[in-house]
């Protein structure tokens, strides 16, 4: 099965704007122990390849990136950055690992702040709407 997730992480990091900030820290699901900022998490939220919710020749999967730093400013800003990257690629081929997955379509779907005065790190959480191909 081709892995959307990896290769919205492959993308993010071959972003020039992206990179010059965090690096190679972009992260699938959790931030590695003792993180350093800034920082990206991808995961998976759904994903429907066929059947009774999805006629169409495409797999649908939506997947969460998450901006991390130390102010809301810096997050708000990276957040930004991989909208910039991500929203409307269409008729792209990414890689992933060995193999690629080609996306039909990549739409924002919208982003939220959170915060915790308890601890010194900000996010913006950004969900992105995808179609590919499964197979």
């Amino acid at each position: 099965m081709k892995d959307p997730d990896l290769a919205i992480i492959a993308r993010l990091l071959a972003d020039p704007a992206i990179s010059k900030l965090v690096g190679t820290r972009v992260y699938r699901v959790n931030l590695p122990p003792n993180p350093q900022w800034p920082s990206i998490t991808v995961q998976g939220i759904s994903d429907i390849e066929d059947g009774d919710t999805n006629t169409s020749k495409y797999a649908h999967t939506r997947v969460q990136c998450t901006a991390w730093a130390k102010n809301d400013v810096g997050a708000s800003g990276l957040s930004k950055l991989i909208r910039a990257s991500l929203h409307g690629l269409t008729n792209t081929t990414l890689p992933c690992g060995d193999d690629w997955v080609y996306f039909e379509n990549c739409k924002d779907a919208g982003a939220r702040p959170d915060a915790n005065p308890a601890i010194p790190v900000y996010m913006w959480i950004r969900d992105f709407r995808i179609e590919y191909k499964a197979d």
